[in-house]
């Protein structure tokens, strides 16, 4: 683990320097406040910090206030180095952001027993960082294909709805079903449809471009916000229907032929418009398409009325 040193004094400096590689962490040193805010604003800045509170350019006191007004769900551990031992300038220290403070002359033991509570802190802040964002990801996310779910790809898709009202420009929303899909799961076994569930699905993520979405909506049945025109998402279904039907999967040495389906519904994005009326119609193409033979993209005959 990286450590900041931010002290003036050379000698000072040299000695924490040596403890802390000593200790196993790596250090960073700085002469002054000025340099030390400079390292932190970096993207790979240490998280442990040793601040002196009086030195040049910012003081440990100023370098504490100027962090605690940063927005940072990964904050430093911040520990103060200080000739300053009386309560007042302690609690100052404290309210400004700092989480511990040592005084001058420095004893080595303490100040090590100090470092490493500030690396088992922010262990475990890293650890709660860490579950927040798997919990979250869990709640957007299907577990199987790891797409967005249902939730979370239908407000994808009203932001793109939304987007296309305030600039007047076009989206598309594609229905995509997966042709036959009770045959492959009859024929060869659900562990094997689900394998078919994922292929399919990191072969669709191969199409898009940034500003579309892509989802599970249930079953085999994927939904695609698409940030384009209604040519423009004819393409891109084509080329996505093409690539599937194109490519066997080889599953457990088996190989599956798969197909899909898909209907695109489009909106100009002159006024407002119902997001149930955009997927009904999407819906609608779908059903065409099935009914066509499958295996092809169908696109609604016009634009949905405007609301």
């Amino acid at each position: 683990m990286d450590v900041l040193i931010a002290e003036d004094d050379l000698t000072t400096q040299v000695i924490l320097q040596t403890l802390v590689t000593a200790w196993g962490y790596r250090a960073v040193v700085t002469s002054d406040g000025h340099e030390a805010w400079g390292v932190l604003q970096q993207p790979d800045a240490p998280k442990l910090l040793l601040l002196d509170w009086e030195m040049p350019g910012f003081s440990g006191l100023e370098l504490c206030k100027k962090l605690a007004e940063q927005t940072d769900e990964n904050p430093p551990y911040i520990v103060l180095l200080t000739s300053h031992a009386e309560t007042d300038r302690v609690v100052e220290g404290l309210a400004s952001g700092a989480h511990d403070f040592i005084s001058k002359p420095f004893d080595k033991a303490e100040l090590q027993a100090r470092l490493s509570v500030g690396r088992r802190m922010l262990e475990m802040q890293r650890k709660l960082i860490d579950a927040q964002q798997q919990l979250a990801y869990e709640a957007t996310h299907d577990a199987l294909t790891h797409l967005l779910n249902r939730r979370a790809v239908l407000k994808a898709l009203q932001a793109l709805v939304s987007k296309s009202m305030s600039e007047h420009s076009s989206m598309s929303v594609a229905l995509v079903d997966i042709d036959h899909f009770k045959r492959i799961n009859d024929s060869y076994g659900h562990p094997m449809g689900d394998e078919v569930l994922i292929r399919v699905a990191e072969t669709m993520q191969t199409c898009l471009s940034a500003g579309d979405s892509l989802g599970r909506f249930g079953g085999e049945e994927f939904i695609v916000a698409i940030d384009s025109d209604p040519e423009g998402a004819n393409r891109l279904m084509e080329e996505l229907r093409t690539k599937i039907s194109e490519t066997p999967f080889c599953l457990a040495d088996q190989t599956v032929n798969v197909t899909v389906s898909a209907g695109i519904a489009s909106l100009s994005g002159d006024d407002s418009l119902r997001l149930d009326d955009l997927l009904a119609a999407a819906d609608r193409a779908l059903y065409q398409a099935k009914a066509d033979g499958r295996n092809q993209v169908v696109l609604a005959e016009t634009d949905l009325p405007l609301l």
